[in-house]
């Protein structure tokens, strides 16, 4: 970790180093990974530490990179500067805390702090989709290039002109203060419509956590893992490595996870009501776009709640019908989006919450992925014909998925009690949360040798894989397709007996 004002191209993460390479320009990032307190720094020696008061919010620095390092950044850096003119707000208190390293896993990763425990603060990912990316297809290409490929592909990929730059921005630090119960000085500004900068108080939990630790997509310098070759993020480089450590084997198993993180973040989509059991999305929406409903129903188990089809209100003797609100999937998503205007309005709360669910569902199965690469890279990096296990600790949705996976790849339970489950699904809240573990858990040797499982489509009453929702759309075009043709047919043929029309069931 360095000191402010110090430029350095590594950071103290061992698996990761920064993009940027050394310059002999001193410059500090608005979002470094230096403690930044409201209490003056002790002097320093012969040194560029800077001994001046250090602010909870760092300003913009005096000294730049050079056009040429820095592609890009004139229409960033004059928002920035902007900014950072702007009169500072009334102190709420001092909070002493910590500025993450920038990185695109943080950036994207704060859709799920909002979604989930921090509904109440406006940050927007919705102008980032609607102006760079404007399509699904657009937005699983980005996520796969950035998540298994490399990042300046998957930069490549958003666009960002010096236009659209400043959609890659998701909280600003303008700040406009409401007129009941602030200081006489904001009131008085707010009167006038004159900005303020958001105090850095307000997006740090008591812990000095920060709510939304990168503002903007860090497209200049950002978090990479170590190796050499173009900059990867680490989930990239997992795979890379099973590529290069597994042979044939290994290159397969990254394929197969790259296939299967695709499918499972499009069939989460194709449906975020149906597919996210845990109730999430949809209490997030309920509270977005119906509030006056989530504000009046039990919503303490967002589980119970996506399955209920009528839910008694709290105030009065109605009945809401919760089975008719529905999530729109990906396209009606991307569909309101585009419609979207970015340069003429602010967006509304259902286009918000839209967005952010696009982007926590390729969030939520990383971690899937990335988890299902490092049991692979675990495997390749042992011995040939070693002996192997690999404990997994995680939630119940996350183990889940890490199950299906390689039971898909012919792994299997064979031999274990219970199919190899430890422990239940659902507790009660008075019910105590220990777990009494197998034997072949306390000793390994158990589990060896291991019994030969069968492929998946050897194995009696296998269901067939469940095709994409891009495959049965083809499956329908093409029976349309045939449908008129058959039509034409008839329609030039008048005197000819007529065929039937084959009766096309289709489930869409």
């Amino acid at each position: 970790m360095t000191a402010p004002g110090l430029s350095s191209s590594t950071c103290s993460d061992e698996r990761r180093q920064c993009s940027r390479p050394r310059d002999s320009t001193s410059w500090t990032p608005a979002t470094s990974g230096i403690r930044t307190t409201t209490r003056p720094a002790p002097p320093s020696g012969p040194s560029r530490r800077s001994t001046a008061p250090r602010r909870r919010t760092p300003s913009w620095p005096s000294s730049t990179p050079s056009a040429r390092s820095m592609p890009g950044r004139s229409s960033a850096r004059a928002a920035e500067a902007g900014a950072a003119a702007m009169p500072p707000a009334a102190p709420t208190g001092a909070i002493e805390h910590f500025s993450p390293l920038p990185s695109w896993e943080a950036f994207f990763g704060a859709a799920s702090e909002l979604l989930y425990y921090t509904p109440h603060m406006k940050a927007d990912f919705a102008p980032l989709l609607a102006g760079c990316i404007g399509t699904y297809e657009q937005l699983r290409r980005f996520f796969l290039t950035l998540y298994f490929g490399t990042v300046p592909e998957a930069v490549a990929l958003l666009g960002l002109t010096d236009e659209l730059r400043p959609l890659a921005r998701v909280r600003s630090f303008a700040f406009e203060p409401a007129g009941a119960g602030r200081p006489c000085e904001c009131a008085r500004r707010r009167q006038a419509g004159q900005l303020l900068r958001r105090p850095g108080d307000l997006d740090i939990t008591a812990a000095g956590r920060s709510r939304v630790p990168v503002r903007a997509a860090p497209v200049d310098r950002y978090l990479r893992a170590r190796g050499p070759g173009p900059p990867r993020t680490w989930t990239a480089s997992v795979a890379q490595r099973l590529r290069l450590a597994g042979g044939g084997a290994g290159e397969r198993l990254a394929d197969a996870a790259l296939e299967w993180y695709a499918a499972s973040v499009d069939q989460l989509l194709e449906d975020p009501k149906e597919g996210d059991t845990e109730g999430d999305y949809f209490d997030a929406w309920l509270r977005e776009c119906h509030r006056e409903i989530h504000d009046d129903v039990d919503t303490s188990d967002p589980a119970e709640l996506r399955s209920a089809k009528w839910v008694e209100s709290e105030s009065s003797s109605r009945r809401y019908d919760l089975g008719a609100i529905r999530i729109p999937d990906y396209e009606s998503a991307f569909q309101e989006l585009r419609a979207f205007d970015f340069r003429s309005r602010s967006s509304t709360r259902r286009e918000r919450v839209l967005a952010k669910i696009l982007v926590d569902a390729f969030q939520l199965r990383l971690v899937d992925a990335a988890a299902i690469l490092t049991i692979g890279n675990i495997v390749a990096q042992s011995e040939e014909g070693a002996r192997v296990v690999v404990v997994l600790y995680a939630g119940a949705a996350h183990s889940r998925c890490v199950v299906e996976f390689f039971r898909s790849q012919g792994l299997g339970h064979q031999g274990l009690p219970k199919k190899g489950y430890v422990g239940q699904e659902e507790w009660e809240d008075d019910e105590p949360r220990g777990l009494e573990l197998p034997s072949y858990l306390h000793d390994f040797s158990e589990l060896f040798p291991v019994p030969k499982a069968q492929p998946p489509a050897a194995r009696a009453g296998a269901a067939p894989p469940k095709a994409s929702l891009q495959e049965r759309r083809k499956a329908e075009d093409a029976a349309d397709q045939a449908m008129r043709e058959l039509l034409e047919e008839e329609a030039q043929a008048p005197g000819q007996a007529k065929p039937k029309a084959a009766s096309r069931k289709q489930k869409r």
